[in-house]
């Protein structure tokens, strides 16, 4: 037969054995804890909001096909951290990548194309400083990395608008029908629009809707979660304790000549 589980009562019993060791080391738990909280040192957090440009994912050339689908917001996060806002970062606040990328935290609110982008530091003004330099390197990276945004996808949109002009000349210097003149104008017109499109996010991927302030305050930290862990731990050392010393007393009563030999305590007990 497998060993027999404690029944509640053994629990109940343990804990009345040792209600004193078991409070002292909870207590020894809070106040190490409490100890070590007060000594982390405070983190100020600077947040900068930007605003991005719709940008399309690719320049297609042709008119008559599906419109592209513009840049998502997912796309974005991942340009903040990238190689190039990363180190553009670090070289802001004068430190390591790693430690750059472990201080740079991205959101988005919902149903907007606003990324609100934060950096935490030791001191206000690198927090500040931080959050300045990834709104700025977003925005430059948008410019450097989106496919569409390249000037060799805007050059090929140029050539085929150049070509359909040229065509368009064509056709009306020959006097062509008048259906085939306004399909090429209807494309011409449809390209353009997406050139002049380009246009605009090339010169302003996005702009910085608002600016990081200067953190007057440090973080909040939740001093609650540390407490409660250390006592805790306090409590499970005092089991543990506990339980030793009690396997300690069951071998020296199984060790004692009292409980060894009942034969022989019987018989001392016996009259003579």
């Amino acid at each position: 037969m497998g060993r027999q589980l404690p029944e509640l009562a053994e629990y109940g019993r343990f804990v009345r054995r040792h209600a004193v060791l078991l409070a002292v080391c909870a207590l020894a738990g809070l106040a190490s804890t409490t100890v070590w909280h007060a000594q982390v040192p405070p983190t100020y957090t600077a947040t900068s909001a930007v605003l991005l440009n719709p940008v399309p994912t690719f320049a297609g050339t042709d008119p008559s096909g599906r419109a592209p689908r513009d840049v998502t917001i997912d796309t974005d996060a991942q340009l903040v951290r990238s190689s190039s806002t990363i180190a553009a970062v670090a070289r802001a606040v004068g430190r390591d990548r790693g430690s750059v990328a472990a201080s740079l935290e991205v959101s988005a609110p919902s149903l907007t194309r606003v990324l609100q982008i934060s950096y935490t530091a030791a001191d206000p003004a690198t927090a500040r400083a931080g959050a300045v330099a990834a709104g700025r390197s977003l925005i430059s990276a948008r410019r450097e990395f989106l496919g569409a945004l390249q000037p060799s996808q805007i050059a090929r949109l140029q050539l085929e608008v150049a070509r359909l002009d040229a065509e368009l000349e064509q056709l009306v210097s020959e006097q062509a029908r008048l259906e085939r003149r306004v399909d090429l104008e209807e494309r011409v017109g449809v390209l353009r629009n997406r050139l002049t499109a380009l246009y605009a996010a090339r010169a302003e991927p996005g702009r910085v809707l608002r600016a990081p302030t200067l953190p007057s305050e440090p973080d909040p930290t939740d001093g609650e979660v540390p407490l409660t862990s250390g006592a805790m731990l306090g409590l499970l050392a005092g089991c543990g304790i506990g339980a030793v010393r009690d396997a300690r007393q069951r071998r020296r009563w199984a060790n004692s000549p009292s409980t060894s030999s009942p034969n022989r305590r019987t018989a001392s007990s016996a009259p003579a």
